[in-house]
């Protein structure tokens, strides 16, 4: 029936389909365990706290003056001469609840002039809250410019001694 020659060729075309297949799954684990970390990604990763003393730097790094924790989630900082108060939020929690939040406390303190720090993209916010912010004049600081690579935003940010 099969010649020794046949059952050589069908065993080394079996093992060829063998190791193709396991190197297409080694390529798969390698791609999903070497997946490039977005800062984004990092910033989500941070505690409540951790993630408003990130802010406070970040707003420092960008020429805000004066900037300082108000409670758990806003600062207080000057910028061009004016208070500004910027929210800090997650992209998860960033909606309407951080613009009552907001409102509130431009009622309370008199304040002009409110912003939000967040990872978010534009892709995250739904169009109703983001055309909100801009009705009621809530800068969005930072929106979109956290998907860069993790390793990027590092060598870019680097501080010497």
């Amino acid at each position: 029936m099969f010649t020794i020659t046949g059952i050589i060729v069908i065993l080394c075309v079996y093992q060829l389909f063998n190791i193709g297949r396991n190197v297409l799954k080694i390529s798969a684990k390698i791609r999903t365990d070497f997946k490039v970390n977005t800062l984004r990604d990092e910033l989500n990763k941070l505690t409540e706290e951790e993630y408003i003393e990130w802010c406070i730097d970040y707003l420092k790094r960008k020429k805000y003056n004066y900037v300082r924790k108000l409670d758990d989630s806003t600062i207080v900082c000057n910028i061009d001469g004016e208070k500004i108060y910027v929210s800090c939020v997650k992209a998860e929690e960033l909606n309407k609840k951080n613009i009552y939040k907001l409102l509130g406390l431009k009622g309370i303190n008199r304040i002009n002039k409110l912003a939000t720090l967040s990872n978010a993209s534009e892709q995250d916010i739904d169009k109703e809250t983001l055309r909100d912010f801009h009705k009621l004049g809530i800068e969005l600081i930072g929106i979109g410019e956290f998907d860069i690579s993790y390793e990027e935003y590092v060598r870019n940010n680097r501080f010497f001694a």
